[in-house]
């Protein structure tokens, strides 16, 4: 079905989603997106939850939290799984490996 303008309704929903739309019968895309207001918030989740996960395989790596910032990033629950398991591979002599890619830091 063609909506305002003779552009169909499913296109002007799915532009509407992603661009301001005016009022006017024709479309009228502006170059600013929607900008998620919790975006930075987002960025740091996801920063704090990368470093986590480094320090996590730090520990793995040699089955010992010593030297890692660990509780810097997990705490209470999170903090205790860790712990437990890295106790199981110490006692059972297991650790992670882990084949870095090229050009990847793993901190």
């Amino acid at each position: 079905m063609l909506g305002h303008g003779g552009i169909p309704d499913v296109l002007r929903s799915t532009f509407a989603s992603s661009y301001k739309l005016s009022a006017s019968p024709s479309l009228s895309l502006t170059s600013e997106p929607n900008v998620d207001p919790q975006m930075p918030q987002k960025v740091m989740v996801r920063k704090t939850y990368e470093a986590m996960w480094a320090e996590q395989m730090k520990a793995y790596r040699k089955a010992n939290p010593a030297g890692t910032q660990l509780k810097k990033y997990a705490v209470l629950n999170a903090l205790s799984l860790f712990e437990a398991d890295l106790a199981h591979m110490r006692k059972h002599g297991t650790v992670i490996r882990v084949t870095q890619p090229s050009g990847v830091s793993l901190r």
